[in-house]
Order: structure tokens, then sequence, then C-alpha cells
């Protein structure tokens, strides 16, 4: 007898989703999941120290994510549109305007190429003029800002793709935080009789006598006829022999091949609440209205909660910067996104320090359970996703927001939309 018709392995968006629509298919279902909290990459914080909830992970929703948009309709969930003005630093220098410049030019160089390859190679061939200086430097910091990619690995199709949808322009934050969609899928699949064991470190997979047999750290195994892994891309991609990996046997051959073409990318988040006096009499004083603030320092973004006006400031570090902080403790992590901010507001840091609140940082390259935020493509990225979700011996799935190729690639939508395709595969 078998521990459950279908193991999923990860409880994070994907995972969950999946376990809903077999769960309501009558699929006995049992999810195991590393951590200790479900919702893998979301992770909405409502600490004692703080007055409202931060989101460590996943924070925006991104384009039209009908899927997205679908499920929070369902549970009742409030969602709103960005709003602000983007002001852009640079050189000590205050700007409202963040566009950047002649990106009309760049997109209609982009759109007329015929081969894809990586954007440092559309660079070098189509951008090597010396009057494009500026442009460069632009677009390379929005890549390793919003797609926290190496412009030496991303696919310049995926970009033309995503700049056309126009998905980084529309965005919407969720009334409470993401965490409220996973909880509700969460509580819908255990209503259902769904099981979820967390604190469960997965470290092999064995597919044998028509059966799937998942094996943990800590000794236990599991039995099931099917299986759908959704561990981050950055899990996949370690050796073997290295912790939190998982050995799969037989090995994945050519699926392990495709991995390769998909990059992952870096995130850094701080978290800073202020005081309410220094949010009015400084940032809104300097800034007023502001929503996004870019600028040339390491943290190439931060954010207010516009609409909501609340003394918190979100800043950003992502792509290969990230590689720089490595080994780097929050303490370091924190003092040079202060470093950044006093340069941007131009505000001594000691003051900054004194009209503090609340302070934290989160990195997701030295998560165990992650090794990183989000995924991108690499030329050659849809064959490789096609290899990849195709079921091995119609036993072993793959899901998540690295596997699923739109311009929402990377995103909670993708994986939503990633973890309902391979449990309809099984249903079907």
């Amino acid at each position: 007898m078998t521990d459950a018709d279908v193991i999923i392995v990860g409880a994070g968006a994907a995972g969950l989703i999946a376990a809903r629509n077999l769960s309501n298919a009558g699929k006995k279902v049992l999810i195991l999941e590393a951590r200790s909290t479900t919702g893998g990459r979301i992770k909405t914080i409502r600490n004692e120290n703080s007055s409202f909830h931060i989101e460590a992970g996943a924070e925006f929703i991104h384009g039209d994510a009908e899927l997205t948009k679908k499920l929070l309709n369902e549970f009742n969930i409030s969602y709103y549109p960005d709003e602000g003005i983007s002001y852009y630093v640079e050189n000590g220098k205050i700007k409202k305007d963040s566009a950047i410049k002649d990106f009309p030019l760049l997109l209609k160089k982009v759109n007329s190429l015929k081969e894809d390859m990586t954007f440092a190679s559309f660079m070098n061939k189509y951008l090597n003029d010396s009057r494009y200086g500026e442009l460069k430097k632009s677009v390379i910091r929005f890549i390793e800002g919003y797609d926290a990619a190496d412009i030496n690995e991303i696919s310049t199709f995926a970009l033309r793709e995503e700049w056309n949808a126009e998905s980084a322009a529309n965005s919407f934050r969720i009334e409470g935080g993401y965490g409220k969609l996973t909880n509700n899928l969460q509580k819908e699949f255990e209503r259902k009789g769904g099981r979820i064991i967390s604190s469960l470190i997965v470290n092999e997979i064995e597919i044998k006598n028509n059966l799937v047999y998942t094996k943990t750290v800590s000794g236990d195994i599991y039995s099931s006829e099917k299986i759908i892994v959704t561990v981050p891309l950055g899990i996949l991609n370690k050796q073997e022999e290295e912790k939190s990996s998982i050995k799969f046997i037989p090995g994945l051959g050519k699926i392990k091949e495709a991995f390769k073409f998909l990059g992952y990318g870096s995130v850094i988040k701080v978290f800073f609440e202020f005081k309410e006096s220094f949010r009015k009499n400084v940032i809104e004083t300097k800034m007023p209205d502001a929503g996004f603030i870019f600028s040339d320092t390491p943290f190439t973004a931060w954010w207010t909660q516009l609409p909501n006006k609340i003394p918190l400031l979100t800043g950003w570090l992502s792509g290969p910067k990230v590689d720089k902080l490595e080994r780097r403790d929050d303490e370091f992590i924190l003092n040079e996104a202060l470093n950044s901010l006093s340069y941007i507001l131009k505000e001594e840091k000691e003051n900054l320090e004194r009209n503090l609140n609340y302070k934290k940082s989160f990195n997701w390259k030295d998560d165990s359970f992650s090794q990183g935020a989000y995924a991108y493509a690499k030329p050659g990225a849809d064959d490789a996703i096609k290899i990849i979700t195709e079921p091995v011996d119609n036993k072993l799935y793959f899901a998540g927001e690295a596997f699923y190729r739109s311009d929402s690639m990377g995103t909670v939508e993708a994986a939503l939309q990633s973890g309902l395709k391979a449990s309809e595969k099984i249903l079907s």
C-alpha cells in the first residue's frame, strides 16, 4: 500500500495549487516540505517589532497574471494597483523621470532580431557605438534589477517578450500580503484531507517497481504512484553530494542538461521602518508621493507602500551584485543599505538610525532551501522547458516558476500555472 497517490515535494505556490487540484479530483496527496512553514519563496511576515507586515519574498503581481487574480477573487482577497511617482537619483541629483533613455530605439532593434542570443552579445553586435553608452548602462541596471539576471546569460528574445508585454509597468499589491493566497490554497487542500509534513528534507527520489520512493535526510521513506517536484532551480542545480541536493534514481540525464539553459537570479531585500515624522518631514518633503526610487547605488531600487502611507522603505539588490555580499551577515548588509539610503536622501546615516523603528534583511542566495530568488531564460530555454516538463516514466513531474515560459517566467503566476499544468497532466 502506498502512502499517497501523489507526493509533492515543496509547499510553495506550485506545490499547493497542484495539491489542491489533485485533491479536488479525489486523489490522496501528501506534501513534503523542507521548511517549517509553507509558501516557499512567498514569505509574508508579521513581526511584533513592526506595526505592519513585510514581504520578504514575492511582493508584486506583475502584468495580467490571470490565474493569480482569479484565485484572489475566488478567495475574496483584495488587490490594488501600485501608485506613486518614480524618482531617479544619479550623481547625487534627484530627477522624476526614471525611464530608460532611447528605450523605443532599443525595442526596435530587439524586435528586428532574427536569432536569439545573450543580451551581452546583442549589445556587442547592435549597440557597440559610443553614443549608446548611457542606454547600455541604464538597460543593464534594469535587467540586473528587475530580472535579477546576468546579461552574459539572459536571452534577448525573453527580454523582448517581457518588454513588449510591459510586465514591469503594470503591477499590483495584495491587501495583507501574498501569504493570504498560499494560506487559502493550503486550507482548501487540507479540508479535502490532504496532508503536509513540514521540516522534512527530501534527499533522494527513486522510481522502482512501478512506484516512486521518496527518501528523506532523517531516513523516512514514502511511496506513491506519482511525484511532482517543485523545489527551486537553485536546489535542482546542486551536485548530488552537496547539502540540500536531491539524488534521482535513475539519473535525470537530458533533463539535468536542460537545467543549464535556465538562469537563476539572486536577491537581497532590506526593510527599514522609520518613525512617521521622518516619513513626513524627510522622505515626503524631498520626494513627494514617491512610489519607486531608482539610484546608482548598489541597492538600485527602493519603494514605499503607496497608496498606503506607512513609514516603510524596501530596498532591493539583485543579480550578479549579490555575489559580492556572499557570506556577509545581516549587520553588514543593513549597513550597506543605510549607506545607499543616506546618499539617496542626503541624510546623515546617524540620523537615519535615530529614526528607525525596525530593520530586517533577507538574502535569498543564502537561503538553504532556495539558493536564490527566481529564474530567467537563457537562449534555448524554450526547448529546455519542454524537456523538463515531459513526465519521466509517467511518474516524475517537475513544476515551478522556472518551468513556465512566458513573459511571467520567474513570478508567482508562473509557479501557479506550472503547478496546475503538472497536476492536469497527472489527471489526464
